[in-house]
C-alpha cells in the first residue's frame, strides 16, 4: 500500500552567506523595516564582489573581501564571516569565532544574523551549544522583525518540548505562520498536522490548501502529499489517476516515496492504470534514491511488486530505471 503523507521538514538550516534565496515569499514591500534595511544592505558594491566568489566556490578570495569589511562593522560582512567561521571554509573551524561575529551583525539589525544566533544556540548536534533558553531571545526577535525561519524554529523547539514544555497547539501556530510567509517546508508540515490532528482539529480542506499551496511551488513533498489527499479522497473526491500524475510529478522531482507509490499503483491491476514494466521501473528509481532510513522498507514495497509483474517486467524496469534521468 503506498506510504502516504509526510512533512519536509528537516533540522532548520543555518542562513549560510547570503542566503541565496530569500525564505520569505513576501515581496519588498511586505517585507519589515529591519529586513527592508538588511536587503538594503546587501547591495553594496564590495559585498557584491564577496557574494560573487562565495558563489563561484572561491571562499578564500570572499574571505579576504569581507574580513576587513567586518573588520570594519559591515553587517552582511560580519554574517557572512560568521557562516565561514561555522563552516571552516578557508579557516579551522571556530564557533565561538561564529557566535561573536553573529552577535556583532545581529547588534546592527540585521536579520540573518539574528536568526542565525538563535540557530547556533539551539543545534544539538556535536560540538554545538545546545541551549535552547539562551536561543530563544533570538529566535523570538527573528519572529518579532517578521523573518521566516525564526517561527520554523520556534515551532520546532515548542514540539519537540525544548526550552519550554511540549506544546502542539503553539508549535502548529508557528508553522502557519512559517507558511503563510512563504517556508514550503513549513507548508507540508503544517498540512500533516491537520490530516493528523496534532496541535490542531482534524480538516482535511487545510491540509489540502497547505499541501496545495507547497505544490504549486514544484515542491516534491508538497505534489507527493496532494497525491496522497486525491488516493485517498480526503478533502475531495477519490481520483487515483490524479494521484498518480502528482506521485510522477514529485518523482521527477527526487521523491523516493513518491517513486515507490506510483510503482504500487501501477502494479494493482485494480487501479485501472497498470503498466507491469514501468510499475517495477518506478519502483526501482525509488529504491536507488532512498535514505537509509527508508530503504528497508522500500525494498519490501519493490519485491512484493516483483511478485505482481513477474521476472520479464522487472528486467525491464530495473533498464527503465537504469536510464532514468529526472
Amino acid at each position: 500500500m503506498p506510504q502516504l503523507f509526510r512533512s519536509s521538514i528537516r533540522a532548520a538550516f543555518l542562513c549560510v552567506a547570503f542566503c541565496l534565496a530569500n525564505p520569505a515569499a513576501a515581496q519588498d514591500g511586505e517585507l519589515s523595516p529591519e529586513m527592508r534595511q538588511s536587503r538594503a544592505a546587501e547591495q553594496a558594491p564590495d559585498i557584491a564582489l564577496g557574494r560573487e566568489a562565495y558563489i563561484a566556490g572561491d571562499h578564500q578570495a570572499a574571505l579576504d573581501i569581507l574580513a576587513p569589511l567586518a573588520a570594519a562593522g559591515d553587517p552582511v560582512a560580519q554574517n557572512v564571516l560568521g557562516a565561514i567561521y561555522e563552516d571552516g571554509i578557508a579557516v579551522e573551524r571556530d564557533l565561538a569565532a561564529a557566535q561573536s561575529w553573529w552577535e556583532q551583525s545581529a547588534a546592527q539589525g540585521y536579520d540573518k544574523a539574528i536568526y542565525n544566533l538563535g540557530w547556533l544556540l539551539q543545534n544539538q548536534a556535536d560540538g554545538y551549544p545546545n541551549d535552547p533558553e539562551a536561543a530563544l531571545p533570538w529566535i523570538e526577535k527573528a519572529m518579532e522583525i517578521g523573518y521566516p525561519h525564526g517561527f520554523v524554529l520556534r515551532a520546532e523547539l515548542h514540539e519537540a518540548g525544548r526550552g519550554g514544555p511540549l506544546d502542539e497547539a503553539e508549535a502548529a501556530e508557528a508553522w502557519e505562520t512559517a507558511a503563510e510567509l512563504g517556508v514550503v517546508d513549513a507548508m507540508n508540515h503544517i498540512g500533516t498536522m491537520y490530516v493528523d490532528g496534532r496541535g490542531v482539529d482534524e480538516d482535511m480542506a487545510s491540509a489540502l490548501y497547505w499541501f496545495g499551496e507547497a505544490a504549486w511551488t514544484g515542491d516534491a513533498y508538497g505534489l507527493s502529499n496532494l497525491g496522497a489527499l486525491y488516493l485517498n479522497g480526503y478533502g475531495l473526491g477519490q481520483n487515483t489517476l490524479a494521484a498518480m500524475a502528482l506521485f510522477e510529478a514529485a518523482a521527477r522531482r527526487g521523491s523516493a516515496q513518491a517513486a515507490v507509490n506510483l510503482g504500487q499503483l501501477l502494479a494493482e491491476w485494480d487501479t485501472g492504470f497498470s503498466d507491469p514494466v514501468l510499475a517495477y521501473g518506478w519502483c526501482r528509481v525509488g529504491l536507488e534514491r532512498a535514505s537509509d532510513d527508508e530503504r528497508s522498507g522500500f525494498e519490501y514495497d519493490c519485491a512484493y511488486v516483483a511478485e505482481l509483474v513477474g521476472e520479464t517486467a522487472v528486467s525491464e524496469g530495473e533498464a527503465f530505471a537504469a536510464g532514468f534521468d529526472d
